[in-house]
């Protein structure tokens, strides 16, 4: 178990998997499975109605104040500041750049001298719309599309992109191991992630107050998500700048082809990447 604030989220311990108990749980034939997998399927579909309702609270949060997050949060954390590491973490040429839950396009604005072409990805249309006249007024001419899509489902094409960044938006998902297993998707082999987060907290009223999902990530906890979802090669820093609230800059590369080839076969895999 761990602790997010004044909730607790329980999983199973990998230790669990090798104890003789995990085979009896997992006996299909057993009399009683037929009913635990009914109280399963039935607790499935109560979270997914769930997470549904939460989604659809997010979007309206976003539309309705997304466009003044920066000024809201300035209290606890330092835009600029994170924002200027993020740009010191990226190459002189990041290639194409996809961003995931890129709000109102303040980091996008800033990454003309760095990008190639930018994918801007958000869940609303409206912050899609502000982040278009945002760039259109630094007179920003890198080329730009605008998709709309959930982080969790992205609408791009497998390796479509040689950099994802992901700038305060994994404490908005409730399935922060899916986000990053997508952006391992749409990365080439080779390809950058650079994310900055929040450092774990305790400020409960900003799942209030900015429909955060999580008070940020312990450090260790960030740093398994991404290597589960197939990164290696994390280079970890973090820092406040004028804020309350510590922040988390994590970069990490997708294995280039060869090497993810290896690492499959490693782990007893029959195909190949």
């Amino acid at each position: 178990w761990r602790r997010d604030g004044s909730r607790i989220y329980y999983g199973i311990h990998p230790e669990l998997r090798t104890h003789s108990l995990w085979s009896v749980l997992g006996d299909e034939a057993a009399a009683w499975n037929s009913s635990l997998q009914r109280i399963l399927e039935e607790d499935r579909q109560r979270l997914q109605g769930i997470l549904e309702s939460r989604k659809e609270r997010s979007l309206v949060h976003f539309e309705d104040f997304g466009a003044r997050q920066d000024e809201d949060q300035r209290e606890y954390v330092d835009a600029a500041y994170y924002r200027s590491k993020i740009i010191e973490l990226l190459p002189g040429n990041a290639g194409q750049v996809l961003e995931p839950g890129c709000g109102a396009g303040a980091l996008a604005s800033m990454l003309a001298d760095r990008a190639s072409h930018l994918i801007l990805v958000d869940q609303s249309r409206t912050m899609l719309d502000v982040a278009r006249e945002r760039i259109a007024a630094v007179g920003s001419d890198v080329k730009t599309e605008y998709r709309v899509g959930y982080m969790e489902h992205l609408p791009l094409a497998d390796e479509e992109v040689d950099t994802v960044i992901l700038s305060m938006a994994l404490h908005h998902s409730a399935e922060p191991g899916s986000v990053l297993k997508e952006a391992f998707r749409v990365l080439r082999p080779g390809g950058l992630l650079v994310v900055a987060e929040l450092k774990q907290h305790g400020e409960e009223n900003m799942r209030r107050l900015f429909e955060d999902f999580w008070l940020g990530f312990d450090e260790g906890v960030l740093l398994g998500e991404i290597e589960r979802a197939g990164f290696e090669g994390h280079d970890v820093s973090e820092g406040r700048g004028n804020g309350r609230l510590d922040c988390l800059f994590v970069s990490a590369r997708k294995p280039a082809r060869g090497r993810s080839r290896i690492l499959r076969v490693r782990a007893g895999e029959s195909s190949t990447v």
